[in-house]
């Protein structure tokens, strides 16, 4: 597949998450994912600084907050989850339940995959490009071959955009994954008695940030005065990469279907590994589970004809 470079991002080393007023006492947590959660097709990418390290104090996971950097690697910008309406925004299209983040600094721009393009990734992938390394030897091992791999510089400078190394990408995560498991199974704080937290007062409102499998999560909660729910906004891993999944999936689609070609079953498997790649959850992005995957391809003419169309 085809590579593109969008803008990626990604939070500083762990979960985060702040309510207005007062910070939360979390304990200090695994980061891992956060670290590059915007990566996009060609443009800019987030992650947080330093490697990944297994545990970070509170204080150090404000301090890094989110990074989002550039196709090149180079910082765009930093800020803590708080602070994301600052710096993403979402675009919203009439033919999708899905809206399109993107980066206030860089402005919706439309489907382009450009070094000024404000769309930005949120996958393994992206998340290997903007992180300095991995906190665990055999992980660390896998993360060089991989940059050596693809690009003759194991130290992890210089990006990989093309979309189907995410699945490498995953395998190295996985590495870190069960490296991490091991490490944690003898966590002190894991094995503790201290397994709940009870609230000392009514929530008022609250942000947080945490790197899960497939992207970036930014929860955003407001409360009335008996704790209930007024005003809710999420920006999931697939929302984040929605933009860029739209791209792949055009750019297959372009690259595979010609004149006279038939859409047959294996023509739409081929499309299909476009997105598969960004690992979505369409329900979680539109908050429906209609239980199926349907797969329509329309070929047009210039003028708009419907030439050719399959699905299932």
């Amino acid at each position: 597949m085809a590579s593109s470079r969008p803008p990626s991002v990604a939070s500083s080393r762990g979960p985060q998450s702040w309510q207005r007023g007062h910070s939360t006492s979390q304990p200090p947590v695994p980061f891992r994912l956060l670290a590059r959660f915007l990566r996009s097709t060609r443009g800019v990418s987030a992650r947080v600084t330093g490697q990944h390290r297994s545990r970070i104090p509170l204080d150090q996971v404000l301090k890094h907050g989110i990074r989002v950097v550039d196709p090149n690697g180079e910082e765009l910008a930093k800020y803590h989850p708080r602070d994301y309406l600052d710096h993403v925004e979402e675009h919203v299209e009439p033919w999708s339940y899905l809206k399109f983040p993107f980066l206030k600094q860089k402005g919706w721009q439309g489907f382009t995959d450009d070094v000024d393009s404000g769309l930005y990734r949120a996958t393994p992938l992206a998340r290997l490009n903007v992180a300095d390394g991995m906190a665990t030897p055999l992980a660390q091992s896998e993360y060089e071959r991989f940059f050596e791999t693809l690009t003759g510089d194991k130290s992890g400078k210089t990006p990989v955009h093309q979309t189907l190394a995410t699945h490498w990408a995953r395998v190295v995560e996985m590495v870190y994954a069960a490296e991490r498991t091991l490490q944690l199974a003898t966590d002190d704080e894991i094995t503790s008695d201290e397994i709940r937290v009870l609230p000392t007062e009514t929530p008022t409102e609250g942000v947080g940030g945490v790197e899960a499998p497939r992207g970036t999560l930014t929860h955003h909660y407001v409360t009335d005065e008996r704790g209930i729910l007024q005003q809710v906004n999420l920006i999931v891993g697939t929302t984040n990469n929605h933009g860029p999944i739209s791209m792949s999936i055009k750019k297959a689609a372009q690259g595979i279907i010609k004149s006279g070609v038939e859409v047959t079953e294996g023509v739409l498997n081929k499309i299909e590994m476009a997105f598969r790649a960004y690992d979505p959850c369409f329900g979680c992005a539109t908050h429906s589970l209609p239980g199926e995957m349907p797969l329509v391809v329309r070929v047009r003419a210039p003028d708009g004809t419907v030439l050719a169309e399959g699905g299932r």
